[in-house]
C-alpha cells in the first residue's frame, strides 16, 4: 500500500504537490481544532458542574485576568462564548478542508487522465498492435474515476485521520494516560482483528474488481462495434448474457469491498462502548474520591468524534487495497515513456509539430527484414533492397500475406525494421527520427475514420475549426471528386456526417478520406487499398486527378484491383515476404 501511495505522489505535478502540502497543514489545523474544541469540555463542564472549584483553579487564572472576569457568575457565559468559537473554528477549518479535499482529488484525477491518454498515444505503433484498446479505455474512463474517489480519496481521509487521533490522543493522555491507553489498545486489538479477517476477500475483491472492470467495457465495445453482426447473427443475447456476467461478478466483488470498509463501525460501536463503559467503571471503583466527571465528559465527546475518523481510516485502508490492482493498471500506463523528442513538451498542438526530415532524392531499403515479435511464423519481410525515387508512382501488389502492408508501415515510419536500414536520402530512419520522417506523408487507409462532425472538419481533420482554408478544402474536395456531391446537398459543407460516417456510403467517405489526405499538401501520399469502395468511373477520375498532381509528390499505392495502378511508374509484387518482381505496369500486369 505505501508503494502505491509513493508512486501516486511521484506521478503529480509540482503544482498538484504543493497543493497536496497545503491540504496537508489543513489536516494539521483541523486536528489542532479538534483538539481545543474537545479540550474546552473540561472546563466548560467544570464551570457548569463545580464552579467554585474551576474559578479557583490556579491553571485558569491567567485565562481569568486575560477576560478580566472577576465573579463566578461572569464566568460561565464568558466560558459558552469559547466553546461555541472553538466549535465554530473547527467546523470552518473542516469544510475547507473538506473543498479542498474534493477538488484536488478531481483535479488529480483530470491530470493523471490526460497523462494516460497522451503517454498511450505517444507510444510506438507496434505496441499498440499488441494492446486491446478496450482496456485502455477502461483504464483511462473508468478506472482512474474510481481511483479519484476510492483511492486519492481514502489516501487524504487516511492522513487526515492520523493527525487528528494523534492529536487527539496525544491531549488525552496527557490528562489521564491510564484510561486513555485502556481505550486505544481496546479499540486497536478490533480493528487488528477484523483487518486479519478482511485480508483475504479484500486482495481477491482487488483483482476481480480489476479484471471484470476491462471485461465489461470490452464486451460494450465488442457489441457496438460490430453491432451489423450482432444484428445480422441475432446474437444480441450472448452479449447481454457475457456483459451481465461480467457485471454480476464486478459489482458483486465491489459491494464487498464496500461491506468490509463499512461494517467495522458497528462492531467498534458495540464492542467500543462496552470497552468505554468497563473502563469508567474500574476507574470510579478505584479511585471514587476523584474528581473525573468532566474527563468523562471530554473522553465521551472525543470518542464521538474519533470514532468516524478512525472508521474512516479503516475504509481508507481498505479501499486502497482493494483497489491495488486497479492502481497498479493506470500506473503501468503512467510509468510509459514517451519519446525524447515530446518528453519536454506540453500538450499544444502547434509546439509538438517537428520539422519534416528533407527529403529531395529517393525512399531507400538496404537489405530490409522484419519479423512480428508476437507471431511464431516466418518473417514477414525478408532482405528486401529498392528504391523509390522522390516524385515517382509506384504501386505495390501481391497476394494476402504477402508483406504489403508491413512493408507500407515501414516506409511510413510507423514499424522499425528487424533487420538491415530504410534511408531517406542519406539518413537512415531510427526511433530518433521517424517522426521527422511521417511530418512528409499522409496515408489513405482501406477503412476511413469520420470523427461525428461535418464534412469540413473531416477534411481538415486535426485542424481547429478556427484555422481551417476554405479554399483548400474545395480544391482538395474537387480533386477527390467530392465537391460536386457536397454542394448537392442542402447543408453542403457543413452536413454531418454521423458517428464513424453512417450518414454516408463507403464511396462517399473514401473520398472524404482522399481529400482529407490532400489538404495536407504532404510530398509522399501513401494510399493503402484506399479505392476500393469506388466505382470503375469515379476512380478512374481520382486516380487521373491524383496522377496529374505536382510532380514531386511521391505516391505510393497498395492495390488488389490493377486498373488503380494503370498511371504507376514502376510496381512492385512481393510475395511471402520477398520481392518477387519489380517492372512496368504493361511488364508485370499486361493489360
Amino acid at each position: 500500500m505505501i508503494e502505491i501511495i509513493k508512486r501516486i505522489f511521484f506521478h503529480l505535478t509540482p503544482r498538484r504537490k504543493m497543493q497536496c502540502y497545503l491540504l496537508v497543514v489543513l489536516m494539521m489545523l483541523s486536528a489542532f481544532a479538534e483538539l481545543f474544541s474537545i479540550g474546552a469540555v473540561l472546563p466548560f463542564i467544570g464551570v457548569i458542574t463545580q464552579p467554585e472549584e474551576t474559578f479557583h483553579l490556579e491553571a485558569l487564572q491567567p485565562i481569568l485576568r486575560i477576560l478580566r472576569i472577576n465573579s463566578i457568575n461572569e464566568m460561565l457565559p464568558a466560558f459558552t462564548v469559547i466553546f461555541v468559537i472553538f466549535a465554530c473554528l473547527s467546523g470552518i477549518i473542516r469544510m475547507s478542508y473538506v473543498w479542498l479535499q474534493s477538488r484536488l482529488t478531481h483535479l488529480i484525477g483530470s491530470d493523471f487522465s490526460t497523462r494516460c491518454y497522451k503517454h498511450t498515444l505517444y507510444q510506438p505503433y507496434s505496441i499498440h498492435l499488441e494492446r486491446n484498446s478496450s482496456e485502455i479505455i477502461s483504464t483511462i474512463f473508468v478506472k482512474i474515476n474510481k481511483m479519484s474517489h476510492r483511492i486519492l480519496n481514502s489516501i487524504f481521509v487516511l492522513i487526515s485521520a492520523f493527525f487528528v487521533v494523534t492529536t487527539i490522543f496525544s491531549g488525552l493522555l496527557f490528562v489521564n494516560t491510564q484510561v486513555t491507553l485502556y481505550i486505544f489498545f481496546g479499540f486497536a486489538f478490533i480493528y487488528l482483528c477484523i483487518s486479519l479477517a478482511t485480508k483475504k476477500a479484500i486482495n481477491s475483491g482487488s483483482k476481480i474488481v480489476s479484471i471484470e472492470q476491462d471485461r465489461s467495457v470490452k464486451v460494450l465495445h465488442e457489441g457496438l462495434g460490430g453491432i451489423r453482426d450482432v444484428i445480422i447473427d441475432g446474437s444480441h443475447d450472448l452479449y447481454v448474457k457475457i456483459f451481465q456476467k461480467s457485471e454480476v461478478s464486478l459489482r458483486h466483488a465491489t459491494g464487498k469491498l464496500e461491506f468490509i470498509a463499512l461494517s467495522p463501525r458497528y462492531i467498534v460501536e458495540m464492542l467500543g462502548i462496552s470497552i468505554f463503559a468497563a473502563v469508567c467503571y474500574f476507574v470510579i471503583i478505584q479511585e471514587p474520591e476523584s474528581n473525573i466527571i468532566p474527563f468523562i465528559a471530554a473522553l465521551a465527546l472525543a470518542a464521538v468524534r474519533l470514532l468516524p475518523y478512525i472508521q474512516g481510516a479503516f475504509a481508507s485502508i481498505t479501499n486502497i487495497q482493494g483497489h491495488f490492482h486497479l492502481a497498479h493498471d493506470i500506473l503501468e500506463l503512467l510509468d510509459q515513456d514517451l519519446p525524447s523528442y515530446i518528453s519536454n513538451r506540453n500538450l499544444n498542438l502547434a509546439t509538438n509539430k517537428s520539422t519534416p526530415l528533407a527529403f529531395n532524392e529517393a525512399i531507400k531499403f538496404q537489405n530490409l527484414s522484419f519479423v512480428y515479435s508476437t507471431r511464431l511464423d516466418s518473417p514477414a519481410l525478408q532482405d528486401i533492397s529498392l528504391e523509390i525515387k522522390k516524385g515517382s508512382r509506384v504501386g505495390i501488389i501481391g497476394p494476402t500475406g504477402g508483406g504489403k502492408s508491413t512493408l507500407m508501415d515501414i516506409m511510413m515510419g510507423l514499424l522499425s525494421p528487424t533487420e538491415g536500414k530504410m534511408l531517406i536520402d542519406q539518413d537512415e530512419i531510427t526511433d530518433s527520427n521517424q517522426h521527422e520522417w511521417r511530418g512528409n506523408i499522409v496515408h489513405v487507409p482501406q477503412t476511413i475514420y469520420l470523427a461525428d462532425t461535418t464534412i469540413v472538419e473531416n477534411i481538415a481533420f486535426g485542424v481547429s475549426s478556427t484555422n481551417i482554408d476554405m479554399k483548400k478544402v474545395i480544391s482538395s474536395a474537387k480533386k477527390a471528386c467530392l465537391h460536386d456531391l457536397v454542394e448537392s446537398w442542402e447543408q453542403g459543407y457543413q452536413t454531418n456526417v454521423g458517428e464513424m460516417g453512417v450518414k454516408l456510403s463507403g464511396g462517399q467517405r473514401q473520398r472524404i478520406g482522399i481529400a482529407r489526405a490532400l489538404y495536407k499538401n504532404a510530398s509522399v501520399l501513401f494510399l493503402d487499398e484506399a479505392t476500393n469502395a469506388l466505382d470503375n468511373k469515379t476512380e478512374t477520375a481520382i486516380m487521373k486527378s491524383l496522377y496529374s498532381l505536382k510532380e514531386n509528390l511521391t505516391i505510393i499505392i497498395v492495390a488488389h484491383r490493377t486498373s488503380t495502378l494503370k498511371g504507376c511508374d514502376s510496381i512492385i509484387e512481393l510475395s511471402n515476404g520477398k520481392i518477387s518482381a519489380i517492372g512496368s505496369f504493361e511488364d508485370l500486369i499486361g493489360l
